[in-house]
């Protein structure tokens, strides 16, 4: 907290608004993660996933996953706050037992473009990545624990090993 202080002041004397804090969120997560353990049954519609305050990131899908769905979403006051949800629904897919498990942020636009379902053989995971401008390198990962339901960022190591494409829309 005193660095914080220190590195403010010294901004202030040389004219400038203030640094951004290494510590603060990214746009939209706070809200994200303040939805953890909510129900969402009432969040599917006929046109998606609605979630309160965010809208579906346009050209993004969700993904289906085992017992789940991994929702994409961005902050609907805009901002660019871009999270990923991920949605619990128990055994048998019952939609009304449904909670929100777990929010991550999501690089921004200008970083990753397409948002990907990837699959981890080594571990037998699934997942999904973000990759900018095609078919380069994955600019994140991440998988879901399947002990805790929630998800956890890939390592490089990782990242280099999985395959991603396009989520499937039933289509």
């Amino acid at each position: 907290m005193r660095r914080w202080v220190l590195v403010a002041l010294a901004a202030i004397a040389a004219g400038l608004s203030g640094p951004a804090r290494a510590d603060d969120p990214p746009p939209g997560l706070a809200e994200a993660q303040a939805m953890i353990g909510r129900n969402c049954a009432n969040a599917f519609t006929g046109k998606g996933v609605a979630l309160p305050g965010f809208n579906r990131i346009k050209g993004f899908s969700g993904i289906t996953v085992r017992n789940g769905f991994i929702e994409p979403q961005e902050l609907a006051t805009g901002g660019g706050g871009r999270v990923a949800f991920l949605l619990r629904v128990p055994d048998g897919g019952d939609l009304v037992a449904c909670r929100i498990a777990d929010a991550v942020a999501l690089p921004s636009a200008d970083r990753a473009d397409s948002f990907l379902q990837c699959f981890d053989d080594s571990a037998d995971g699934i997942g999904f990545g973000l990759r900018h401008g095609g078919r380069g390198p994955l600019v994140a990962y991440w998988s879901i624990d399947r002990d805790t339901f929630r998800l956890i960022p890939g390592s490089a190591e990782a990242a280099a090993r999985v395959r991603c494409r396009d989520p499937e829309t039933g289509e």
